[in-house]
């Protein structure tokens, strides 16, 4: 069993839970997952390890609640247990050991880059992270990324940082940042970890980035119009 203690809510459909899980947070790296089964009869559901305090043997999961095995997971209160966890699972993010490198999420998905983040940081390289919320109350960890490096956070209706999707904010960025102040060395490498982000436009301001060598993009399974956060 896996008691729960802390549950969070991060934006009005996602949760943060943090549960005791001490070998996994041990031997937990950047990208790997877990699977969760809250107990008899509830089905599996795959996690990405968002946080983890291993002095403290304890993970973080972070967990929108679009239908009942999720609504179950989140309505488990402090003192509750998760019957089983089992990982991590998958490989690592591979992350360079120097230089730039601009994280992307938007939504529920911005939880899958704070690990990066915090691992790059720790490796002393440059972080800044575009984060992307419907409005400000769908901005999730903004405080967290911000121990990191620079974070731009974007909303749908201008509530919270720049107005709009993260992807034009990121073009904007590669395309030469604002006032027409180019990218200034370093090839960009632009890799993508899931695709099928739109493309939308947006008033852009206060925005620069110099020197960017990697592009890490996070999408969350259910943004299926672009990266932002949402209640989709």
């Amino acid at each position: 069993m896996h008691p729960i203690l802390r549950n969070e809510r991060l934006s009005p459909n996602v949760t943060r839970l943090v549960l005791e899980a001490p070998r996994i947070a041990e031997i937990r790296q950047p990208g790997p997952f877990v699977i969760v089964h809250l107990g008899r009869g509830a089905e599996r559901i795959p996690l990405t390890i968002a946080d983890g305090d291993a002095e403290a043997g304890t993970i973080s999961l972070v967990i929108q609640a679009i239908g009942k095995s999720t609504t179950d997971l989140v309505e488990v209160p402090v003192g509750g247990a998760i019957a089983d966890v089992a990982g991590p699972l998958g490989r690592p993010t591979e992350l360079p050991e120097s230089g730039r490198v601009v994280c992307v999420g938007g939504g529920v998905g911005t939880a899958v880059i704070l690990p990066i983040a915090q691992e790059l940081h720790r490796r002393g390289v440059a972080v800044t992270s575009i984060i992307g919320g419907r409005s400000r109350e769908w901005v999730i960890m903004e405080a967290e990324l911000g121990a990191c490096g620079e974070v731009v956070p974007c909303t749908d209706d201008g509530s919270d940082g720049l107005p709009g999707f993260v992807t034009p904010a990121l073009a904007h960025v590669l395309a030469g940042g604002v006032g027409g102040q180019g990218l200034q060395g370093g090839n960009i490498n632009l890799d993508i970890e899931m695709s099928g982000v739109g493309e939308h436009t947006a008033v852009l301001h206060h925005l620069e980035v110099r020197d960017v060598d990697h592009v890490l993009v996070a999408r969350s399974r259910d943004d299926k119009v672009g990266l932002r956060g949402g209640d989709t």
